[in-house]
């Protein structure tokens, strides 16, 4: 079977969502990828939100593309994102002077 993507969806800086044909869905970040004359453009964020699913990969207006097989090799953010968005958390209840691990604290009521 030839590895196809089949859906893209960008995520965030330079991280595209992937789900390839073999059921198998990723993140990605192609940030250290952008370089050569193809891909330096990309660096654009404007053009980089702008890929569409093409030749089963993803492609950019002005032709650049990623092989399938490359973007699947690429180590899944995934778990990057998940600790980010929990650092997230964490800042906002450190910001509020509520803390993670104390479920006995009361919060005052407005």
């Amino acid at each position: 079977m030839f590895l196809e993507v089949i859906k893209a969806e960008y995520i965030a800086d330079y991280r595209i969502k992937l789900w390839f044909n073999n059921q198998v869905t990723k993140i990605v970040d192609l940030q250290s990828s952008l370089h050569g004359r193809m891909f330096e453009p990309l660096k654009d964020m404007n053009l980089f939100k702008s890929f569409t699913i093409k030749y089963n990969t993803i492609e950019w207006p002005n032709g650049a593309d990623f092989a399938p097989e490359f973007l699947y090799e690429l180590p899944d953010c995934s778990e990057e994102d998940e600790f980010d968005q929990l650092h997230v958390a964490e800042e906002a209840l450190t910001n509020t002077g509520i803390s993670r691990n104390s479920s006995t604290q009361r919060i005052p009521r407005i």
